[in-house]
């Protein structure tokens, strides 16, 4: 049998159940909105992250533009700079060709540097690359052979 001082404390003890479960519900609802804002985070950067490879995906297409418009005419920008514009899937991009600067005197290829600036949903990227294009046979097989354009750097600036 329980002592009077034992069935005092009992008595005592009544609440501590309802108490720790209050704790746990304290401890686990801190728990659940701290994952509801990383979850949050995790979205707004992947979110980030696909509009800012949208951007590239702009420029790469204004690049893209720029390499044809120099298969149909690789005297294009010799004297001074072309700029044009243009739409993709997701913006708009600004492209200029320059002449590049060769530092040797004998070379078999025109070279030409392009800058691609892509717009997409505010973010801006910028893309510059190097090609040289070689003149093609003389009559060309094919129309669309006559000048090749070989891409030898590619890079995005900015971050």
């Amino acid at each position: 049998m329980l002592s009077l001082s034992q069935k005092i404390n009992l008595k005592n003890e009544r609440g501590a159940v309802l108490l720790l479960a209050i704790m746990l519900m304290v401890i686990f609802s801190l728990l659940t909105v701290t994952l509801f804002d990383r979850l949050k985070a995790s979205i707004q950067i992947s979110g980030n992250h696909r509009t800012d490879l949208r951007a590239i995906y702009t420029g790469d297409g204004g690049v893209e533009d720029a390499i044809n418009q120099l298969r149909e005419d690789p005297t294009l920008a010799d004297d001074e700079p072309y700029s044009f514009t243009g739409t993709g899937a997701y913006g708009s991009y600004t492209v200029t060709i320059e002449d590049a600067e060769v530092s040797n005197s004998v070379t078999y290829y025109r070279e030409k540097d392009i800058t691609s600036v892509g717009t997409a949903y505010g973010y801006q990227r910028t893309i510059e690359v190097h090609v040289k294009i070689r003149e093609g046979e003389t009559p060309p097989p094919d129309p669309l052979l006559v000048y090749t354009v070989r891409v030898s750097s590619w890079k995005v600036i900015g971050s």
